[in-house]
């Protein structure tokens, strides 16, 4: 097999670049539509994974169908805060709040299992936090930052409740499904709040789209495989090296422009950020 960072690389490369392209689609268009018909293709392209695998679908338990669409739901809103958090804030600060999911994650684990919270998560929750307050200045920034904290807690939430299922189901169902939800949530809303929704609109796919179906897949194959066969503790360490270097990328590639309010708030996160890697 080839290195783990190989991998690690790969999925980073994947999921920055439908990043880059979801911001760019959700700015120009309706946000609900574009997760709508992004969702349809996503759906198809792991419905037909799951298809060719060989999975006892009747062997699984009804709780654990159950259990992952709920998992389904509460990532389908991550998702919509994500992409809408797009339109009033930069890219840069939407992925650079999106690291407090390191954080959140254990919070979540100590309100779900119990696990015990160290003074140092404590502090660098709180340093993160604070990195928060000074960026909201005005109702726009207000208002995407609220979007991109509610994607990290949605994300995060979800992510911590699918370990569970994922135990005992196998990774091509949970992702078909979870798939699947966020096309009837999206969907939904996007018919209820569309004033101008015609029975064609599934059809006026882009390129850009595609491509996002595409590259989510694969970054969802390869994620699979490496937590399946690689240990938990370097896939995670090198997660955790990538993370701040694509929010560098992010800055560079689309040249944000941060007022200084923006910049301290960012640097602070990202203090938090580090001082949490350095004590595990």
């Amino acid at each position: 097999m080839l290195p783990v960072y190989i991998y690690i690389l790969l999925i980073n490369t994947c999921f920055f670049c439908v990043d880059i392209l979801v911001r760019k689609e959700s700015i120009a268009s309706n946000t609900l539509a574009f997760i709508s018909k992004r969702s349809l293709l996503t759906s198809l392209l792991t419905g037909i994974w799951l298809y060719t695998r060989s999975i006892d679908l009747m062997a699984i338990s009804l709780t654990t169908y159950f259990h992952i669409v709920g998992v389904a739901l509460i990532l389908s809103f991550g998702l919509i805060c994500y992409a809408i958090s797009f339109k009033y804030i930069a890219f840069t600060n939407v992925a650079m709040i999106s690291l407090l999911g390191v954080l959140f994650q254990q919070v979540f684990m100590v309100l779900i299992y119990g696990i015990t919270l160290t003074s140092t998560s404590l502090f660098c929750l709180l340093l993160a936090v604070l990195g928060l307050a000074i960026q909201v200045v005005n109702p726009k920034l207000s208002k995407g930052t609220l979007y991109a904290l509610g994607s990290a807690l949605f994300f995060n939430l979800g992510y911590v409740l699918l370990a569970h299922p994922l135990q005992s189901s196998p990774l091509e169902l949970s992702t078909f499904m979870i798939e699947l939800v966020i096309l009837v949530v999206s969907t939904i809303f996007y018919l209820v709040s569309s004033k101008d929704y015609t029975p064609h609109y599934f059809l006026k796919l882009n390129k850009n789209l595609y491509l996002i179906a595409v590259l989510t897949t694969i970054g969802v194959l390869v994620v699979g495989y490496t937590y399946k066969y690689y240990p938990i503790d370097k896939v995670t360490l090198y997660n955790l090296f990538l993370q701040p270097t694509t929010v560098s990328l992010a800055y560079f590639i689309l040249k944000d422009k941060l007022s200084r309010r923006e910049w301290l708030g960012n640097i602070i996160i990202l203090i938090a950020f580090i001082i949490f890697q350095i004590a595990q």
